[in-house]
């Protein structure tokens, strides 16, 4: 990860002891080629002296990118699946409904509303854009209304995002292999301050929550093998499908909603790091790196190369028997030359072609293609 999430507030009175907090955040990997998710959740007990509070994320995000999944979590089992607990949703309005666990109290639920409770501000940074996320006066004013609170918003990591959190590194030449080693870096950094941009570091001042406990949460598929992680795991194991799809789904089903395969589902893990911090921790800091591997098989890319390279060898000792003869015949060399510079184009186009990044390509013609036909549903349904 190149850089940190940075998370602040903006007071109401100066003075006053931070707001305590505890994050929740999950990332959600290898869904699909082209979706991947990072939800983000907020436990704030105390809200009274928060008039705004901030998200910043190192990289591009647009606010259609960003989804409300407090209505999510009422749906089926969800309550019980994220926190981990009997907890069962009362009824509410269309902004926030309250939970309860054997009875008691528990917290408030807030729903998100991405065009009225959130604004998204670009800033410039170097190497990449960044991005502050603000929820504003409205949202948090009904927070304030008391009791403890809970927001959970998802992001859709898509174009230069998508691999916010993740390197991936292939072992040797894989065009000249049936199958290679493929090694990915995830790495989740929280209040780095050593990596704060100087814009994001002015703003944050003395806004800084008292974060009590952070829950990082890592979702791959069982084909990616653990090798290593910067901290002890706290926990790992498979994801339940039956508690977890409505979840990743977005249920109640939208027209948009992504319907997670059912193969994807059954093979999933989770990996659960943690950490709780004490009173004493002025800049409340947290990073996770983990790496995993899995092979990668490309037989049809390696029988091409194969062909390609067999049929320039076979022209070059052609040519070189037509060289040595005697006579030489000119018109016979003149055809194995220009034999070998068309299979020598094909294998500059080859290598050209299987060095594109096309998992990028593919899953960005897919998203635009995506957005076209809500356009035209939307414009559809507008006329009807």
């Amino acid at each position: 990860m190149d850089g940190t999430l940075a998370l602040w507030f903006d007071a109401l009175e100066a003075g006053r002891a931070a707001p305590s907090l505890d994050l929740h955040v999950n990332l959600w990997r290898d869904l699909s080629a082209d979706f991947n998710f990072l939800d983000v959740g907020f436990r704030m007990p105390d809200v009274g002296n928060v008039r705004r509070f901030h998200l910043f994320f190192p990289v591009p995000i647009v606010v259609s990118s960003i989804s409300d999944l407090g209505s999510t979590l009422r749906y089926g089992e969800t309550l019980k699946a994220v926190f981990n607990d009997p907890v069962v949703a009362g009824s509410g309005d269309a902004s926030s409904y309250p939970t309860e666990i054997d009875g008691e109290p528990h917290l408030t639920v807030q729903m998100i509303d991405p065009a009225r409770d959130l604004t998204v501000e670009p800033l410039a940074i170097d190497p990449l854009d960044g991005t502050i996320v603000t929820f504003g006066d409205e949202i948090c004013g009904r927070m304030r209304a008391g009791g403890c609170q809970y927001l959970r918003m998802r992001v859709h990591l898509q174009g230069r995002a998508r691999d916010l959190f993740s390197t991936e590194i292939a072992a040797g030449d894989w065009r000249l292999t049936t199958a290679t080693s493929v090694t990915e870096t995830t790495e989740f950094r929280f209040n780095e301050r050593r990596s704060y941009p100087d814009a994001v570091a002015r703003r944050i001042g003395e806004g800084v929550f008292a974060v009590a406990r952070i829950h990082y949460f890592l979702i791959r598929d069982l084909e990616q093998q653990l090798t290593g992680q910067h901290s002890p795991l706290r926990n790992v194991r498979r994801l339940e499908p039956s508690l977890w799809a409505p979840y990743l789904q977005g249920e109640p089903t939208r027209e948009d909603t992504w319907r997670a395969p059912g193969k994807v589902m059954n093979r999933l893990a989770i990996y659960h790091w943690s950490k709780k911090f004490g009173t004493d921790d002025a800049q409340p800091s947290f990073t996770a790196f983990a790496s995993f591997r899995t092979a990668r098989v490309h037989l049809s890319i390696y029988a091409v190369a194969i062909v390609l390279f067999g049929a320039m060898g076979s022209l070059l000792a052609a040519l070189l028997t037509s060289w040595l003869s005697v006579p030489v015949d000119a018109s016979e060399v003149r055809g194995e030359l220009l034999a070998a510079g068309a299979v020598a184009v094909l294998i500059v186009v080859y290598w050209l072609a299987v060095s594109a990044p096309w998992h990028t390509i593919s899953a960005r013609v897919r998203a635009w293609a995506r957005q076209r036909l809500a356009r035209v549903g939307s414009w559809r349904r507008s006329k009807s």
